[in-house]
């Protein structure tokens, strides 16, 4: 069996077709924020993720999908899902997409980080070593004291802040 058929290979195959389109939808959310503004982006996004949803799932599961056990939470995971999309659509308004996507790449850098100070998760040298590469590398696409470094960062800073 050759190594693209495997499920290692399936895997990076994923990766690598889950990021061109990460990447599509930057580029294409950057280009619409030129031509709508970002609440009417933001309201269609929803829209449609609304009514496929209700199209694919309501044949299945009926008036079962509309019932949730804590309606509190999951308004609360709405609002959040909304808040941090707003925030990704006004980062990519200002933002290259570039450095946009640099930004974002430190989640899982903040999400170790925390994890070791607030959870006292133990983090391997190597590891911490990984961590310390990444923020460099963001840091080397942001170029603080750059044209790029300016308010409009927070943007990415919030939706990084509430993806953990």
């Amino acid at each position: 069996m050759s190594f693209w058929r495997s499920r290692q290979g399936v895997g990076i195959v994923l990766i690598v077709v889950a990021a061109l389109f990460f990447a599509t939808l930057d580029a294409s959310i950057k280009h619409a924020t030129r031509l709508a503004p970002v609440l009417m982006l933001l309201w269609f996004r929803y829209a449609f993720q609304a009514l496929a949803t209700l199209a694919l799932r309501f044949p299945v599961q009926k008036f079962g999908l509309l019932a949730t056990a804590n309606p509190r939470f999951q308004l609360l995971r709405g609002v959040l899902l909304l808040v941090t999309s707003a925030c990704s659509f006004l980062g990519l308004q200002y933002l290259p997409v570039g450095e946009f996507t640099a930004m974002t790449m430190l989640s899982p850098v903040a999400a170790t980080a925390l994890a070791a100070w607030i959870l006292k998760t133990h983090v391997s040298p190597q590891r911490w070593l990984l961590l310390v590469a990444g923020l460099t590398g963001v840091l080397l696409v942001v170029r603080p004291g750059g044209q790029v470094f300016s308010w409009a960062l927070l943007f990415p800073a919030v939706h990084i802040a509430e993806r953990l």
